[in-house]
């Protein structure tokens, strides 16, 4: 190697100088935790929430030793064991915005957080609702119940979107608060979705609910509800859900391979003059000027005697059943 070394106005050469590199100093980070899942807070009320979470799928190669728990506004650390998949804030303000995060700490570090973002409800607010539930679904919609309420609700907000799309594409419907159930409609077949509702009262909203998720048919209706009337041989076939198209009833025996089919109807469907102690399938199909599809099939038993003969049934007594 050949330096070149000027001094004010002279020249100097080195020669046969060795050049030594200086080592290379490597850092390998150890592995740590993947973020948690959350789940929707509940309980959530002007003043607290529950936060909850899911153990993240993959643990860094290390056991999960406890969890690290955040809230902003102001700044709020804690730390909760491993076995503890919740955490419960309280002394909250009402109608303020907050973040909340929840990360996974192995021998090796914190792992990635997962986060949450909501706004409080504010004062005199109904409280957050409990889940509704899906009583019926088909290709393209699902009928959904509102759980009981103790507050008298003035209407019911409900939203529902793919879980395919992000957080912000959730599609809004209010139904009047003497309603126990809503429809939602022109959804994809075979999709998934999630659905949640809240309640208003005195023109204040509530939180929404958690999220439910909830499923649309491949293709056709899910099996009809059947009610067991007095006498035993008749049988209440209820009208399709989210529907108010004609439709049509097909039964039979459970040992006979040929439908029987009912005209026409826009209203319930009674079968009559049936066999005791006998198994029927039913199913129902929706004439909406498409090729129909008959629905998944429910089956119902009739009893063994009338009640006229064996006092089988008492004076008001009604059976149901309802096979998905």
């Amino acid at each position: 190697l050949l330096l070149v070394l000027p001094l004010a106005h002279s020249i100097f050469i080195v020669s046969n100088v060795t050049y030594h590199p200086l080592p290379l100093l490597c850092f390998h980070q150890l592995p740590v935790p993947g973020a948690p899942r959350l789940f929707d807070p509940d309980q959530v009320s002007a003043n607290s929430l529950r936060l909850r979470w899911a153990v993240p799928s993959d643990d860094g190669g290390v056991a999960i030793t406890e969890w690290h728990v955040q809230r902003n506004t102001p700044l709020f650390e804690t730390k909760v064991p491993f076995n503890q998949l919740q955490y419960l804030f309280s002394n909250l303000q009402p109608g303020m915005d907050y973040r909340f995060e929840v990360s996974a700490i192995n021998t090796n570090g914190r792992g990635a957080a997962a986060n949450f973002s909501i706004t409080t409800p504010t004062i005199g607010a109904p409280p957050q609702p409990l889940l509704p539930s899906v009583t019926f679904s088909t290709g393209q919609s699902l009928q959904i119940t509102f759980p009981a309420g103790s507050h008298a609700v003035q209407e019911f907000v409900v939203r529902s979107r793919a879980m395919s799309s992000s957080d912000g594409d959730w599609t809004s419907i209010t139904v009047p608060g003497s309603e126990t159930q809503a429809c939602l409609t022109n959804l994809q077949p075979g999709t998934n979705y999630f659905v949640r509702i809240a309640v208003r009262t005195n023109n204040l909203l509530s939180p929404f609910s958690p999220r439910l998720p909830a499923a649309t048919n491949q293709s056709g209706f899910s099996a009809p509800r059947l009610t067991l009337l007095k006498g035993g041989t008749s049988i209440l076939v209820a009208r399709p859900p989210c529907s108010s198209s004609q439709f049509v009833v097909q039964y039979r025996l459970a040992n006979s391979t040929t439908w029987l089919n009912t005209s026409a109807s826009s209203q319930s469907v009674r079968l009559v003059d049936l066999h005791l102690n006998s198994t029927y399938y039913v199913r129902v199909a929706v004439l909406d000027g498409q090729a129909h599809q008959f629905s998944a099939v429910s089956a119902i038993q009739t009893p063994l005697f009338t009640p006229e003969s064996k006092g089988f049934f008492s004076e008001n007594m009604i059976l149901a059943c309802w096979i998905v």
